[in-house]
């Protein structure tokens, strides 16, 4: 793993029995990858390897991690991880910003969608 993961805690983030998807937008109404690219984290431990598998595999072409800035609770369905990067095409350091979205369970969207569309 990435050495700018050392001596990082994530735990409490995962809620047991959730879904999570990462996405690099805050905003739930964005466009998401294709299925075939979507992988979901089920459990704490599991946050940092797929940062790590997301910028040292994925992203490796293009962005060397120099730091890990951080994370930070922006609501209960959603988690912002920010890093400084080294961007190899501009030559550049860069923030980056990764967003950890929690999937509605069935019976909680059903319940959104009732009181959405009902009065």
């Amino acid at each position: 793993m990435n050495k700018v993961f050392n001596k990082v805690s994530i735990e409490g983030i995962v809620e047991p029995g959730q879904l999570y998807i990462f996405d690099g937008c805050r905003d739930r109404g964005s466009y998401l990858e294709p299925i075939e690219y979507l992988f979901c984290v089920k459990e704490n431990n599991e946050i940092l390897l797929a940062l790590d598998m997301e910028y040292s595999i994925v992203l490796a072409e293009t962005c060397e991690l120099i730091e890990f800035i951080g994370f930070r609770k922006v609501n209960r369905n959603c988690h912002e991880f920010k890093f400084l990067g080294y961007e190899k095409d501009t030559g550049k350091k860069a923030k980056r910003t990764l967003y950890l979205h929690r999937i509605l369970p069935f019976n909680e969207y059903l319940t959104k969608m009732k009181r959405l569309f009902r009065q």
